[in-house]
């Protein structure tokens, strides 16, 4: 509960902002869209930024590229990736074990809901504001941590599964092996926060929003 008050301290600013252009408290653009249409409310006009842009080639391509993206085939694509797949190996053995053997406590039932209330409720903002199925697997990553429990305990069950099945004098690859798997995946995940890709387009489209914002 304190954490939920100190998110909702942290991000009021962002709050105010949307409800002076939406109307509504709300996170993103989209949820206003949704709440509009659930009570019948017509969407207030907000006065467009207008940027006087030279597109180059290379600005054309990222937005044809972003177009490219959000058909419905990336759909499944990003939904899965959404997930961290590579760590949904240890994960999800453990969740079936535990689900089958009714071992799960509320509160993991509670971290689980969360994990797919979020999923749902963000392929569902989008379906019902923009119209169609897509989703950014960005949007899901953020509560993908959320079952990383889960796989803590399914790779020190594979770990003492696997130790126990080698001799004394062969251990240290069990323990080799765990390393490389865990070192990989850490260095898959940090490779996607160290790599920076900079949108022209976008960039200079945020650059000048906020110039015009400020200067009100």
């Amino acid at each position: 509960f304190c954490a939920g008050l100190l998110f909702l301290f942290l991000i009021s600013p962002w709050l105010l902002y949307e409800y002076r252009h939406t109307g509504w408290p709300v996170t993103e653009l989209r949820q206003a869209v949704v709440l509009d249409r659930l009570f019948g409310r017509k969407t207030p006009q907000v006065c467009p930024v207008k940027v006087a842009l030279s597109t180059s080639v290379r600005q054309l391509q990222v937005i044809d590229k972003v177009a490219e993206q959000e058909k419905d085939g990336y759909f499944i694509e990003n939904l899965v990736k959404g997930f961290y797949p590579q760590y949904l190996i240890f994960i999800l053995p453990v969740l079936i074990f535990r689900i089958c053997r009714r071992k799960m406590s509320a509160d993991e039932l509670i971290l689980l809901l969360m994990v797919f209330v979020h999923a749902l409720g963000m392929v569902g903002q989008i379906a019902v504001a923009d119209k169609k199925l897509f989703i950014y697997k960005r949007y899901l990553i953020v509560a993908a941590p959320l079952l990383f429990g889960w796989g803590a305990v399914g790779a020190r069950w594979s770990y003492d599964k696997l130790r126990r099945s080698m001799t004394f004098r062969y251990r240290w690859v069990c323990t080799l092996i765990i390393f490389i798997v865990i070192t990989g995946l850490i260095f898959d995940g940090w490779s996607r926060v160290r790599k920076k890709q900079l949108n022209p387009y976008l960039y200079e489209q945020v650059k000048t929003h906020i110039g015009v914002e400020l200067r009100k």
